[in-house]
């Protein structure tokens, strides 16, 4: 409750537009007979209040981090003079562009390929986006979309999305917010995703999303494990332990989601706020006879501390409710750990049928594109959202740097460790992004 507090009272600090005016000042700035560009600003005193004590207490981080980040602000002068950086912005603005990308997993791994796009030969205003990957943890990983071209425009777009990969080495540690690290077995995760999502935007800082999706995991012994580690059928022998493992999840998903967007760009936001929230039904098919309904939502507020620095805050909440007997599938259960929940722990580390995070960071753009991050994260996971309390809450912190544009986020890369281990990631994920709420929404 207190994280969200202080996002609540961040958003209206960072928010961009005035509760309140001056009449005095409206009827200057409207008067013909006034003296145009001496009328006076609405007061941000109360901003700046609410901010000086971060921005005071950030002073030595920002230091650290100026000092830390030195070899790569040397580097980045001569290629921005070769106006590489400024190349590719275009290219992703037009949707033209092929792009390798180096991807480290969690565990670690190394995962190599590519990204590339070019406009449709459909759709006049639309593109088709291509995404190749493998090795690390993440095998294999090869999807196709069709979209329109800029979805955060006025009025409709649509996005069409067809992901096929395998993952030969998941992380599976049971169920619960105090599953042991000593119980951690692998499995394999076969997966196929068809995905059709419409937007309607009726404002600039609103979206409606309809999503219908397909889903079909294959689950199976892990591929390259060896003793002492363990495959997931010799920690969790029996279907309860270990659900859907012995019944591969097959299911159809809707949703629906609604957005509110106020922040001042969507690549490299530095001030303004957004709320999301969703709720869906899934339904197995086949031989999998579960459904259940999955609901959440999150907001994130960015409080601007300086001209190069940013305080950025999140809260987020999940759960899944089923009514029958069937019990979800360990692939759709609320997962906390890994790249964009609890960056210090493994992927997949915590598991249950709810989930609560709570994640600040703190930018330093030390470039136009470029900025270094230091991060805490906070998280558990529950039965049920109303079981929610402060004990046994995971931390997790570290630093990092990201790359992105004023409407495009490229890459990001961190080091974050936690009382279990340390994780490094590099990833074209967002940090508050996850891949598998964007693979259903």
């Amino acid at each position: 409750m207190l994280l969200l507090v202080l996002l609540a009272g961040a958003m209206l600090a960072a928010s961009p537009v005035a509760l309140a005016t001056d009449p005095g000042q409206a009827q200057q700035a409207n008067d013909p007979d006034g003296a145009r560009g001496h009328e006076q600003p609405p007061s941000k005193s109360g901003q700046r209040a609410v901010l000086f004590v971060p921005r005071v207490i950030l002073v030595p981080v920002r230091a650290a981090l100026y000092v830390v980040t030195y070899p790569v602000r040397t580097l980045i002068g001569p290629l921005s003079s070769t106006g590489l950086f400024d190349r590719m912005w275009r290219g992703l603005g037009r949707d033209r562009y092929f792009i390798p990308t180096f991807l480290v997993d969690p565990d670690p791994g190394l995962n190599a390929g590519f990204r590339a796009s070019h406009l449709s030969p459909f759709h006049r205003s639309g593109c088709v986006t291509y995404r190749l990957g493998y090795g690390g943890s993440q095998d294999f990983v090869t999807a196709l979309t069709l979209r329109s071209r800029n979805r955060r425009k006025l009025g409709w777009s649509y996005r069409l999305t067809g992901k096929y990969e395998i993952i030969p080495d998941h992380n599976y540690f049971g169920i619960g917010n105090t599953a042991l690290y000593k119980s951690r077995t692998y499995y394999t995760n076969e997966r196929l995703l068809a995905l059709g999502k419409v937007r309607y935007s009726p404002r600039p800082w609103m979206f409606w999303d309809v999503a219908l999706s397909y889903h079909h995991n294959q689950l199976s012994r892990a591929a390259y494990v060896e003793p002492p580690d363990k495959s997931i059928e010799e920690g969790f022998p029996t279907e309860a332990e270990a659900p859907g493992l012995y019944n591969d999840p097959k299911k159809v998903w809707g949703e629906i989601a609604l957005t509110l967007d106020g922040r001042n760009c969507p690549g490299r936001p530095t001030r303004g706020g957004l709320l999301e929230g969703y709720l869906g039904y899934a339904r197995g098919v086949g031989d999998d006879e579960v459904n259940y309904v999955r609901y959440g939502g999150e907001g994130q507020a960015y409080l601007p501390l300086g001209r190069s620095s940013t305080l950025v805050l999140r809260a987020a909440g999940e759960e899944a409710r089923t009514g029958g007997l069937a019990p979800i599938k360990l692939t759709e259960l609320m997962r906390i750990g890994g790249r964009s929940s609890l960056r210090g722990y493994l992927e997949g580390r915590f598991r249950d049928n709810a989930s609560v995070t709570g994640n600040a960071e703190y930018r330093y753009a030390f470039s136009p594109f470029i900025a270094a991050t230091l991060f805490a994260d906070f998280g558990k996971v529950m039965p049920r959202l109303l079981e929610f309390d402060f004990e046994d809450i995971h931390r997790s912190w570290g630093l990092g740097l990201r790359m992105a544009a004023s409407q495009q986020f490229l890459c990001r890369a961190h080091l974050a460790l936690s009382d279990e281990c340390y994780v490094i990631t590099a990833t074209i994920e967002h940090a508050f992004d996850r891949e598998d709420r964007r693979d259903r929404r």
